[in-house]
């Protein structure tokens, strides 16, 4: 039987992308879901996929995970019904491309809110009675910019080195109990957070959504493999197609000068892929 089935998971950010594939694939393990998102017409389309496909939705929530106090009433309410082995905290955003000079202390709020108190919430008020479980996991999307800097996406980068540091101190602070957490750094994964940013120049867009889904080398739905099998393995970390190896190693290798390095490298591949 699979180590899954039967296992009650949340999953944020459950509309569309990694968490969409998410889904799709743990309910075919035989777990129980309990999806979250805020665009509710894509949400109610994969609880109908999941459904469709055989597996078990036990329910589905609105909620904005940048919300505190939804996220501490919604908490309340999931626990007063199911009891929780898994938390997932995938739901994230991304702003144009903008330098942290140019970008609002508005747009910064936003992503911040979403990429990274939506962890903190959803950990902190899930984590004590994941504590009781027998045995339990706690996932966390970060990024391969949580690993490296990139210039022009500042923002979304400090949000995922933050994950990246919570997770990894949880992780630590964590290691005598049954509950596992490992951190995610996935490279470029075809799915449309660039298309669905926020802030920056909007006029450029579907351009920067066109750049990024030549150099996005993994599905979501492979993505959303790799996760699954390494949650069966209770991994602490996983780094998600070869574009997150290569950046990893290089950034651990040359601390100092990476930068230069990664974007030889991009320009390159983008001129092969271009034709150029």
């Amino acid at each position: 039987m699979d180590k899954l089935n039967e296992k009650t998971v949340i999953i944020t950010g459950a509309a569309s992308g990694i968490g969409k594939e998410l889904a799709l694939q743990l309910g075919e393990t035989g777990a129980r879901l309990l999806l979250i998102d805020f665009d509710a017409p894509n949400l109610e389309k994969t609880v109908n996929e999941v459904k469709d496909q055989g597996g078990n939705v036990l329910n589905h929530y609105l909620l904005d995970v940048s919300d505190r106090a939804g996220v501490e009433s919604l908490s309340k309410e999931i626990l007063s019904e199911f009891e929780i082995d898994v938390l997932i905290n995938n739901a994230g955003v991304s702003l144009g491309e903008v330098s942290l000079e140019e970008v609002t202390y508005d747009e910064m709020e936003w992503i911040f809110g979403i990429n990274l108190w939506g962890v903190i919430y959803m950990t902190k008020c899930f984590l004590p009675h994941l504590k009781k479980r027998p045995a339990a996991s706690i996932i966390n999307l970060s990024s391969i910019f949580g690993i490296t800097g990139f210039a022009g996406h500042g923002t979304y980068s400090t949000t995922k080195f933050a994950v990246r540091g919570f997770s990894e101190n949880l992780r630590q602070e964590l290691v005598n109990t049954n509950v596992k957490v490992m951190v995610v750094h996935p490279g470029g994964i075809k799915t449309n957070i660039v298309r669905n940013s926020k802030g920056g120049n909007q006029k450029n867009k579907e351009y920067e959504a066109k750049k990024f889904d030549k150099v996005a080398l993994t599905t979501a739905e492979e993505a959303a493999r790799q996760i699954v099998k390494a949650l069966r393995k209770d991994k602490p970390r996983l780094l998600i197609g070869s574009d997150a190896w290569k950046i990893d190693k290089i950034v651990r290798l040359f601390p100092g000068i990476y930068e230069g390095i990664i974007f030889k490298d991009l320009k390159v591949r983008m001129k092969r892929m271009m034709g150029k």
